[in-house]
């Protein structure tokens, strides 16, 4: 017979067993339901929808899955952003100063490029960077709205 003490040890010792078990069975489930978001993100990625994509591929990211997952909402962000235009996709100010352009740029260039992500369209979403790039860097600054020029044009006469 045990004696009490080296019975409650015994109980602890089966009580932590049982309840890493059940941790590692946690983590399957979670492992398992990121595997599922990340292979939705990737099918809606092929139908185009790229909000949806994102979205679900930063889900998988929240589950516990890792490279793939961020892999796959890097690139879905950016083709879900380039509809908006230039300044969605590099995440930049509504007046960007070059120095901002370019930062922008190369945080996004070393996460999206074809050679350092696998999803299969990071050379689509690459293309669209460099689109929203060249778009910003090239193009002569607008004036702010409701600046000197709308003031001149509303008032005929002076200049």
């Amino acid at each position: 017979a045990l004696r009490p003490r080296e019975a409650t040890r015994g109980y602890r010792r089966g009580y932590r067993r049982a309840r890493g078990g059940v941790a590692r069975l946690g983590q399957a489930v979670m492992t398992l339901a990121a595997a599922s978001s990340l292979s939705q993100s990737r099918v809606a990625a092929s139908a185009g929808d790229w909000s949806r994509a994102h979205s679900l591929a930063e889900q998988a990211i929240s589950l516990g899955q890792s490279d793939a997952a961020k892999e796959a909402a890097h690139v879905a962000r950016v083709l879900a952003a380039a509809a908006s235009g230039p300044r969605a996709v590099l995440r930049v100010s509504a007046r960007p100063a070059a120095a901002e352009v370019n930062k922008a740029y190369h945080r996004l260039c070393v996460r999206i490029h074809p050679d350092k992500n696998d999803d299969p369209h990071a050379a689509q979403a690459f293309a669209a960077l460099v689109a929203a790039r060249d778009q910003l860097l090239l193009s002569p600054p607008s004036p702010p709205p409701g600046g000197r020029a709308a003031s001149a044009a509303a008032t005929p006469g002076t200049q």
